[in-house]
């Protein structure tokens, strides 16, 4: 009996936290795609003079320096949730 239970709460568990990341991506992605057209809009506004491969630079070169920041912050939780021993997640 407890095996069936067992079984049941990690079946739980892991749908609980595909759920979790999922979200997690979901959202992310949805707000990359609005951060970059908001960005772009700005650009456009503010130097319409320039040429437009510029223009459509801007938004990339804002959004490869919040990855760096963001890839940056996930290894350094990573190496914290290794050092304490939360496997779970890693």
């Amino acid at each position: 009996m407890w095996l069936h239970s067992f079984f049941k709460r990690f079946i739980f568990t892991l749908m609980h936290y595909y759920q979790q990341i999922q979200h997690i991506l979901l959202t992310v992605f949805v707000i990359g795609v609005v951060d970059y057209f908001f960005l772009y809009e700005i650009s456009v506004y503010l130097f319409a003079t320039m040429p437009m491969l510029a223009v459509e630079l801007i938004p990339l070169g804002v959004l490869l320096v919040l990855a760096i920041i963001v890839w940056r912050a996930a290894k350094y939780v990573r190496r914290k949730m290794k050092d304490n021993k939360h496997y779970l997640m890693v």
